[in-house]
């Protein structure tokens, strides 16, 4: 599940919770992006939530694009069917100063996902004719329709 921000401008941290049903899903890692990479990130888990603060000494001056991607994986007792909130439970916009809660001044939009768990062999979330679990196994990355740069293709392996 990436996380993404469309205007860094001013931020110094970032902080979002986001909850996940834990009978479903068991998050594996959290993996900074080009964006969360201009911060320290700090990571704290509880029972179905995750929650990333991301800090710096100065207020960007502008950016935009993802934080960070947080990997799931349905637990081994999950069956067909169940699903599972991928909620922003919380979140806060700080400037350099840390006290400016930029949340009083700005409009924030949010968007949640849900993940269903499924026995389908053939789902393909990049839409490149290639089914997760191929590119899974030969390195190439699900969400992603970068076939042709792993040198992976649709009927041949």
């Amino acid at each position: 599940m990436p996380l993404t921000l469309d205007n860094a401008a001013g931020l110094a941290a970032i902080q979002v919770q986001i909850n996940f049903d834990p009978k479903v899903l068991e998050l594996q890692t959290v993996t900074a992006c080009p964006l969360g990479g201009a911060f320290e990130l700090s990571q704290g888990y509880g029972d179905g939530l995750v929650q990333l603060t991301f800090f710096r000494g100065e207020a960007l001056a502008g950016g935009a694009g993802r934080l960070a991607v947080l990997k799931f994986r349905a637990n081994p007792g999950a069956v067909t069917n169940l699903s599972s909130e991928l909620a922003i439970a919380d979140l806060m916009l700080s400037d350099s100063t840390g006290v400016i809660d930029l949340r009083q001044k700005d409009t924030l939009v949010t968007t949640n996902g849900q993940v269903a768990v499924t026995v389908q062999p053939n789902i393909d979330n990049a839409r490149n004719g290639l089914p997760n679990l191929l590119e899974y196994a030969f390195g190439g990355n699900p969400v992603v329709a970068d076939a042709q740069q792993r040198g992976i293709q649709a009927g041949r392996i």
